[in-house]
């Protein structure tokens, strides 16, 4: 059994608040006079089923769940555009504290907050900390900190909420599978770090430490059990004086009720905490009766299946289709007839202020969205969003709402593509990231710092991140560049990051980069790629480097003992095949060689045979094997010939721009291929071999003269006559086409 968010939650609710009780998981505040909000409802409503990373087990409903509290909030008298709901893949990190600052700048003492999140929770056990996160769209499957939604930052909004006077409710459904990293390690742990003191928050979890929040197909047609009878009774269920008010007492004694009875075998206790004299709700009528007639459903199909009587009450036993079909009604038609399900999750925040009139800012705030929707964020000279966002800032006061919703829309974007960037480091660049510009991200984080503020970046969790990708600037450009950063500021923007989030493996990482390659200390470096192992052992990315770094320091024996730590891929088994093969034990080198070359062919895919087999040889070429690359860079020739056929022919017939652009992308991938190649044959003396593949390699459109006459694996070739000649008519030809 896996840990789960919602037995966070109640953990936390162990410490005595302000001289609370403790009644079976419910705290009491006797001190507090029963105040019912009188100003404005604002909620976020997240439901993710579809994970991104598919290492991330799916949910069935915990979206649907979602869309039935959004329209329980609605058919409630909360006005819709103070509802924002995130769905699957709009539920972002980015989008998640965008919306919960927006939230923060619209509320006011006396107003009302609703954060409802269904989907996955977990603890992060492999950190020294083991902080609790709540786990968005983006989410990677390991290494939380990285983008997943950090418990110890949304505790600090939820009580700067209710210190300001705004009555919040959070309402959490998290704990739906036992396959994430998480365990009961992590449970004390997490437990130990979250025992400090909340404000006067409203909570409503879902279960117990231990238990799992069930969902299935025959509650409410397909729905969560705990997230269905909490909407069966706010709406009316749990009305046990028939006076059309729920108090939080009442809703408490209604799922203790109902939740562990109908989870049967599989315990399941929801925890609540609040003032029990608090109003929650008024009975919702319309809800409330297709509720009951859901009741009455459920209970005639319970009553069949118990009985085997097909007859019973006149409903016969429902199947699978039955079921799908109830699923198809219930939640798609009844609960979500009035939400368009392809709006766009920012659609309140982008909108234009209804008293901004003036026809030329219009135009300007429209260019905005415009640039931003295009991804054309920044570039080296204006025009761009940043350009356009400076303007904006530079307003009149008078319109300052139409400024706070550009800086929200921006630092989104912002944020989202930071996301992007340590994603792209910690998975490790390939040949198909052709179109990632890193400087140009990096550079972004320091916009995003500009924009939003450090105190908000620390607030929702981001700094650490934030400098880390200030610091990639260090490795990406030259020390020419203006943009460059010197190694030792990144360094101490690293330090910086570390006290902020000791969980930052990926900034010890990053540290571990920048002393290899720019101070090529690689003894240093292998210090950092361990400390970042040590960190989280998930952490594949400083597994690779450091594996990389012990094998070309010949630490063969020490490299064994890293091979056996975490998940299997493709490259822990070339590194496998290649150590087994310099300890000489011969039983395991045929092994791993055997599972590389079974990884590398795909009978029905081209383009996945073409790029194992590349990557493969670029990995060999890295460690100093190209006797072994020459072999996977021959293998993929012919596999990338039939795939970029097939391409060219898709490029033909669909005769798009961006396809023109993919064009050239796969003709820059051949000519780089034969390079590589050319490279393999130069180290191992087939000067033949090698000219061949240097000249398709030109034919095919390779352009850096400069750095073939100085590339040490071309060594063997740069006395060599034909070799000059070959070079000098290219970039003749090459310089003559960009003069016209």
């Amino acid at each position: 059994m896996r840990f789960c968010i919602s037995a966070l939650i109640s953990l936390i609710l162990s410490a005595n608040l302000f001289g609370q009780n403790e009644t079976r998981g419910v705290i009491i505040n006797l001190a507090r006079e029963v105040t019912n909000f009188s100003g404005t409802a604002y909620a976020l409503v997240v439901g993710i089923s579809n994970y991104k990373n598919p290492s991330i087990p799916q949910l069935q409903y915990a979206d649907k769940d979602a869309v039935a509290f959004h329209k329980f909030l609605t058919t409630s008298g909360v006005q819709e555009e103070n509802i924002h709901l995130l769905l699957n893949e709009n539920a972002t990190n980015a989008a998640f504290w965008t919306i919960l600052n927006y939230i923060s700048q619209k509320a006011k003492k006396g107003d009302q907050v609703y954060i409802y999140f269904s989907g996955h929770g977990d603890v992060e056990t492999q950190t020294i900390v083991k902080d609790a996160y709540l786990l968005p769209y983006d989410s990677p499957s390991s290494v939380y900190p990285m983008g997943a939604i950090g418990m110890i930052y949304l505790k600090s909004w939820l009580a700067t909420f209710s210190s300001n006077g705004i009555q919040t409710i959070f309402v959490a459904d998290a704990c739906k599978s036992g396959s994430l990293i998480g365990g009961r390690e992590g449970m004390e742990a997490a437990a130990n770090m979250l025992k400090d003191k909340w404000q006067d928050e409203i909570k409503i979890v879902s279960c117990q430490p231990g238990e799992l929040s069930l969902e299935g197909a025959n509650w409410g047609g397909g729905r969560g059990l705990f997230s269905y009878e909490l909407i069966n009774g706010l709406s009316g269920n749990a009305d046990k004086n028939q006076d059309k008010i729920i108090s939080l007492r009442e809703l408490y004694l209604y799922l203790m009720e109902v939740v562990p009875e109908k989870a049967g075998k599989h315990p399941q206790n929801p925890i609540l905490t609040g003032n029990l004299e608090y109003n929650i709700s008024k009975k919702n009528e319309s809800l409330y009766a297709f509720n009951q007639q859901l009741t009455i459903k459920e209970s005639n199909e319970h009553l069949a299946i118990n009985t085997g009587d097909k007859n019973a009450r006149g409903i016969s036993k429902p199947d699978n289709k039955d079921l799908q079909k109830n699923d198809s009604i219930s939640n798609k038609n009844e609960l979500s007839s009035s939400f368009n399900f392809n709006s766009d999750p920012l659609i309140n925040i982008r909108s234009m202020p209804v008293n901004t009139a003036d026809t030329a800012i219009n135009s300007l705030y429209n260019k905005f969205l415009h640039e931003i929707d295009n991804n054309n964020i920044i570039a080296y000279n204006p025009p761009n969003a940043y350009d356009s966002y400076q303007k904006l800032m530079k307003l009149k006061e008078e319109n300052k709402g139409l400024k706070e919703n550009a800086k929200l829309v921006f630092s989104n974007k912002l944020m989202t593509d930071i996301k992007i960037l340590i994603e792209w480091l910690l998975s490790g660049p390939s040949n198909r990231d052709k179109g990632f510009d890193l400087g140009k991200r990096s550079f972004e984080a320091t916009i995003l710092r500009e924009v939003l503020g450090d105190k908000k970046l620390k607030e929702n969790g981001m700094f650490a991140q934030v400098l880390l990708a200030e610091s990639c600037r260090t490795i990406t450009f030259n020390r020419n560049h203006d943009l460059h950063m010197p190694k030792e500021i990144a360094l101490a923007k690293l330090d910086t990051a570390l006290v902020y989030d000791p969980n930052a493996v990926y900034a010890t990482c990053l540290k571990g980069i920048i002393y290899e390659e720019e101070y090529l200390d690689k003894k240093t470096a292998i210090v950092e790629y361990k400390k970042a192992l040590r960190g989280n052992p998930n952490f594949t990315i400083a597994k690779h480097l450091l594996i990389r770094q012990l094998y070309e320091s010949e630490s063969y024996d020490t490299i064994l003992t890293y091979l056996a730590l975490g998940n299997r891929n493709l490259f822990i088994d070339v590194i496998s095949w290649e150590t087994y093969k310099k300890l000489n034990i011969k039983d395991s080198t045929s092994v791993y060689y055997a599972r590389v070359l079974n990884q590398c062919y795909s009978p029905l895919n081209s383009e996945v045979s073409y790029r194992n087999n590349k990557d493969v040889a670029d990995w060999l070429i890295d460690i100093k094997q190209h006797a072994d690359a020459i072999v996977f860079y021959e293998k993929s020739i012919p596999a990338f010939q039939r795939f970029m056929g097939d391409s060219m022919f898709r490029i033909i017939e669909s005769r798009s721009l961006q396809d023109s652009d993919r064009e050239i992308d796969l003709t820059e991938e051949y000519s780089s291929l034969y390079y590589n190649l050319a490279c393999c044959y130069s180290t191992t003396g087939n000067i033949v071999k090698a000219l061949e593949a240097i000249e398709t390699s030109l034919e095919g459109g390779w352009t850096d003269f400069d750095w073939m006459r100085k590339d040490e694996d071309l060594k063997a070739l740069h006395s060599n006559k034909k070799f000059f000649k070959m070079i000098s008519q290219k970039e003749k030809a090459f310089k003559k086409l960009n003069q016209k």
